[in-house]
């Protein structure tokens, strides 16, 4: 079945929300915890790629001999 709702319907419904003050602590505690996240993935972004260019290099002594395995 296929339902429709309209605008008068939209508005008269109910959507609750915490107070200001709360919003703003939710807000905060948010922001705090994605700017941690995003120092957690930049470092491990950096480790994936040092980790990438010492493959290359072992690579690279291992095909050149410079490496026995």
């Amino acid at each position: 079945t296929f339902f429709r709702i309209n605008v008068d319907q939209i508005r008269s419904l109910t959507v609750p929300l915490p107070p200001v003050a709360l919003q703003r602590d939710i807000s905060l505690f948010l922001s705090t915890r994605l700017n941690q996240y995003a120092k957690v993935e930049s470092k491990t972004q950096a480790s994936v790629e040092m980790l990438r260019e010492r493959r290359s290099v072992l690579i690279a002594a291992a095909v050149t001999g410079e490496l026995s395995i």
